[in-house]
């Protein structure tokens, strides 16, 4: 009989066990897949706005939240703006679009500190930022705020929200921070795209002044100064107008058209009537 019993015992332990490892398994691919798909979702994301919406939704689907956020820190470092947000109410979005890096929220201090924000309970919350009672509606009591990290300190952070009270163990801490990171990562890589954007679109109007100068300065070589001025307002149209007239005031007051280009040929005949309302100068 005890020899039974032993093995009773032994063969529960071991089904238990079984158990147990089939259910981290289990877990462990579920949070693959959940990272995978929010891999996917920030690779496709070429702003930082096209992030924020992809982070949020998808790192709300991978903690299971009901609702969530992204801020940035804004430029001068005072501020934290709501760049997404998902599952609150409107009105209450409205109020704090925007608020200080120094307020007394979970948000905010998660960027000070630069670590994990946990907030398990509505107890838990009341005791700790007691200022919030009465601002923040009752529908989620529970957060968890994550810093964006980039070379060691925090520009932002990713809140989500739960209507019920959490418990976060320490495989929930480790899909928070892996969320957190590639969040981060896609937020600098989208601000970088778009400061090489404009970095390459002020190249690129910084060539064409160039081209307009020199072209405006081989233009002006010419002794014909009528035609000279008709070629440099062909050729400041398109690049800086729309169009161009040039008009000259003789030793007698009169003024006379010499010159004229418009983007649209029917504006160009336009153009040239015009000049008969400026026959004098004032």
């Amino acid at each position: 009989i005890g020899r039974r019993a032993a093995l009773a015992v032994e063969n529960a332990r071991l089904v238990a066990a079984a158990r147990r490892a089939q259910r981290d398994a289990e877990r462990a691919a579920t949070r693959t897949i959940r990272l995978q798909t929010l891999s996917a979702a920030l690779a496709g994301a070429l702003t930082p706005n096209d992030v924020a919406v992809a982070a949020v939704r998808q790192g709300v689907a991978a903690i299971g939240a009901d609702a969530g956020l992204l801020v940035l820190v804004s430029p001068d470092g005072r501020m934290l703006d709501v760049m997404e947000a998902t599952g609150y109410d409107a009105r209450h979005l409205e109020q704090w679009h925007r608020f200080s890096v120094d307020a007394a929220v979970p948000l905010a201090e998660a960027v000070r500190t630069g670590s994990v924000v946990i907030v398990p309970s509505a107890e838990e919350r009341d005791a700790r930022y007691p200022r919030m009672t009465g601002d923040v509606p009752a529908t989620y009591p529970a957060s968890i705020c994550v810093p964006l990290m980039a070379e060691g300190r925090s520009f932002g952070a990713l809140g989500l929200s739960f209507r019920d009270a959490i418990v976060v163990g320490d495989e929930d801490r480790e899909l928070l921070l892996a969320v957190a990171r590639q969040c981060a990562q896609a937020v600098r890589r989208a601000t970088l795209f778009d400061a090489e954007g404009v970095a390459r679109a002020a190249a690129e109007a910084a060539g064409r002044r160039l081209s307009f100068l020199a072209d405006a300065s081989a233009a002006l070589a010419s002794l014909d100064f009528e035609t000279t001025l008709q070629q440099v307002a062909q050729l400041a149209v398109p690049s800086f107008a729309d169009y161009v007239v040039i008009d000259l005031r003789g030793d007698d007051g009169s003024i006379r058209r010499v010159a004229s280009a418009h983007v649209d040929p029917d504006g160009a005949a336009i153009l040239q009537g015009t000049s008969r309302y400026y026959r004098r100068a004032s």
